[in-house]
Formats: C-alpha cells, structure tokens, sequence
C-alpha cells in the first residue's frame, strides 16, 4: 500500500508543477502526456503545423524541468 501512496504523492506533486506552467503549455503537455495524443493529433486540434507543435512541447518540458530544478533547489 505504501507504495500506491507514494505514486499518489508523486502524481500529485507533478501536477502542481504543470499548473505553473502558461495555459499553452499547460495544454501542450496535458494532450500529449494525459490524453496520449500524437504531435499531429495536437497539430489538428490546436490548429498548429505539427513541427510548432514539436518546438512548443519541448519547450514545455524544459520549462517543466525548470520548475522541478527551482523547487529542489530550494528544499
């Protein structure tokens, strides 16, 4: 059992970070990570070329690390 409320934690923890990320890349991650959509999935649904939609999510997990990086640093 303790180990489902230590992937419950982790889970929870994860998503406080995304939740400071901007709305757009926010929602870059959500349809990739949570939704499981594929880059051109994202493309057609945003509206996007699917190579912005590539550049848009690498940036979002970069900024994500980021925000993990800041946190530990201050801990």
């Amino acid at each position: 059992m303790h180990f489902y409320q230590d992937m419950k934690q982790r889970g929870q923890l994860l998503q406080h970070f995304i939740d400071k990320l901007t709305p757009k890349y926010k929602n870059m991650i959500e349809l990739r990570y949570f939704k499981d959509f594929s880059y051109e999935e994202i493309a057609k649904a945003l509206d996007l070329p699917p190579g912005t939609v590539k550049v848009q999510l690498f940036r979002a997990r970069n900024r994500l690390y980021e925000l993990i990086g800041e946190a530990d640093v201050k801990e």
